[in-house]
């Protein structure tokens, strides 16, 4: 059952520059819905589904150096 839920989990389009003082993430899902995300400080978790197909999402990002979650901005 494991493997079989894991392969109907797609992989999302994702942009990500990182620099010395600033991460910029972008991940690409049309009508994205029921998101949820863990940022520690060298990873980011992030999960969600379509609303139109219902194709699940997921990815993990691992940074190239640690960051301050506590002073990260999300936005739509």
């Amino acid at each position: 059952y494991m493997l079989t839920h894991l392969l109907r989990v797609k992989v999302p389009r994702v942009l990500w520059a990182q620099r010395k003082d600033t991460v910029f993430v972008t991940i690409e899902i049309v009508e994205a819905k029921e998101e949820k995300y863990e940022l520690g400080e060298k990873t980011l978790t992030y999960a969600a589904s379509q609303e139109s197909t219902g194709d699940k999402y997921a990815v993990t990002l691992d940074f190239f150096a640690e960051i301050e979650p506590e002073k990260t901005e999300k936005h739509v």
